[in-house]
């Protein structure tokens, strides 16, 4: 198999992707699509052949590319985000994917988890269930010792609105077991992985760390 290497984009930040667990391509209607940071905003260029690329369009502002997250369910994409702030404000998105390379966006961003000064967030991970709903796992940090626990919270509506899913659990509900100590270096890595009949399966890990 003959082997394509091409340049999408030159960033100003050595942070254009994220951690093991964000995803930022996938492959729909005839192109290839692929969404990262270019050092000031979080944006999305298409290919239809890997080797010419779209010029960049702008999904929102955003510094670095741990910063968001995309999922594609096969029809919707669906992007997390946390602000860049003293705070974390984790929003939410989704959009239709359109042949021509655009997005056509469902309804406004939504707002997720809005924390106070004395906590923040910073690498979201989403994921859609089979049954097409979004999960977004985040970590919650105390600012004051980096130290941080991760969460999961789902919504119950799947058009674009986020509204928290409370059937299950309290949302947003805390699953790691243990408070992960000076999480903040390097960070608490979470994971959302879909299963069968609208279950996930969730974990986190700081580096080096135990898997919760």
């Amino acid at each position: 198999m003959a082997t394509l290497n091409s340049t999408i984009d030159t960033t100003t930040t050595v942070w254009a992707f994220g951690g093991a667990g964000q995803r930022y391509a996938f492959y729909a209607v005839g192109r290839f699509w692929v969404f990262y940071s270019d050092g000031t905003n979080f944006v999305w260029r298409t290919s239809t052949d890997g080797a010419a690329w779209s010029g960049a369009t702008t999904v929102r502002t955003s510094s670095a590319g741990y910063k968001a997250s995309v999922a594609f369910d096969g029809t919707y994409v669906h992007y997390v985000h946390r602000e860049s702030s003293s705070s974390s404000i984790i929003t939410y998105r989704m959009g239709l994917s359109n042949s021509n390379g655009t997005i056509t966006w469902q309804a406004a961003e939504q707002t997720v988890i809005s924390m106070d000064a004395a906590h923040r967030s910073n690498d979201p991970v989403i994921a859609i269930d089979s049954n097409g709903y979004p999960w977004i796992v985040y970590d919650y940090q105390t600012m004051a010792t980096t130290n941080a626990v991760a969460y999961v919270t789902k919504s119950k509506t799947k058009n674009g609105t986020w509204t928290d899913e409370d059937i299950l659990f309290t949302a947003p509900y805390q699953f790691s077991a243990s408070t992960f100590e000076k999480a903040a270096a390097p960070h608490l890595w979470g994971a959302v992985v879909p299963l069968s009949g609208g279950e996930v399966y969730v974990m986190a890990q700081p580096g080096g760390g135990p898997i919760d």
